[in-house]
């Protein structure tokens, strides 16, 4: 196997464990009961992170 081809199979391996860490986040935060920091343009809930921002 050429240094590339290793280079793609680790960066997708990565990716997928990427895909796994964000939908455990997803699930965190969906359960949170949110305590919000507020910011001028967004608020940020700190026990979770999850960041709503005042800008549509």
């Amino acid at each position: 196997m050429t240094e590339v081809e290793e280079l793609v199979k680790e960066m997708n391996t990565y990716k997928e464990q990427l895909d796994q860490l964000e939908a455990r986040l997803q699930a965190i935060q969906r359960s949170c009961d949110h305590q919000f920091s507020e910011e001028e343009s967004y608020r940020i809930c700190i026990k979770c992170h999850y960041m709503e921002s005042y800008h549509y």
